[in-house]
């Protein structure tokens, strides 16, 4: 498989507090391989490695970061994906949004993110001319929360951090029949020497 990648994009400072960044992209991929199977009534499958053409996906990416007080940061991003598969490409909404918010309590770090995206098509197929992909998925949001307090003995970097992924408890699933986990957290330590 090739893939050729192009990009043009820009970072553009509107003032000492405030970044934009933007990004046009292309990504044509070439000669897929991929392992099928053709099942027989009776008979056990026959698997063959088969080659495809090619697919080609383009796309816009735009974010803004803004510090509102020294101590509390914001962010912004929209991803707009196109593609020219008659297949329907798995994994790729057509638009993903994300927000986040970082800030300081005493030493205590706090980040909150959301993202959501748009319903997109799930099923991995050959992508060539004789298969489409029907399978969707509904779009989505997600929030998570993150707290962090430094411990310099484990380093520049050294942390004890709290996560809670899911917040809000959305259901949701990157392919049908396998939904995602809940609400959860975990708890643990960064270090760095």
């Amino acid at each position: 498989e090739e893939m050729s990648h192009m990009e043009v994009g820009g970072k553009f400072f509107i003032d000492k507090k405030t970044r934009i960044d933007t990004s046009l992209f292309q990504d044509t991929i070439k000669n897929r391989s991929i392992f099928t199977f053709t099942e027989v009534p009776f008979a056990p499958p026959n698997a063959a490695w088969s080659t495809f053409g090619q697919y080609t996906v383009q796309g816009v990416e735009l974010s803004a970061q803004r510090e509102v007080i020294p101590e509390l940061t914001v962010f912004g991003g929209w991803t707009y994906l196109d593609n020219n598969s008659v297949a329907n490409l798995p994994y790729v909404p057509q638009n993903a949004f994300n927000a986040a918010i970082t800030g300081y309590l005493g030493k205590f770090r706090i980040s909150v993110d959301a993202q959501y995206q748009t319903s997109f098509y799930s099923q991995t197929l050959s992508r060539n001319a004789g298969s489409t992909n029907t399978t969707q998925v509904n779009g989505f949001g997600v929030a998570n929360a993150r707290v962090s307090y430094p411990i310099p003995e484990l380093g520049k970097k050294g942390e004890v951090f709290a996560t809670v992924e899911n917040i809000f408890n959305q259901q949701y699933s990157y392919r049908q029949g396998y939904p995602m986990p809940g609400t959860w957290g975990s708890v643990g330590l960064s270090a760095s020497f």
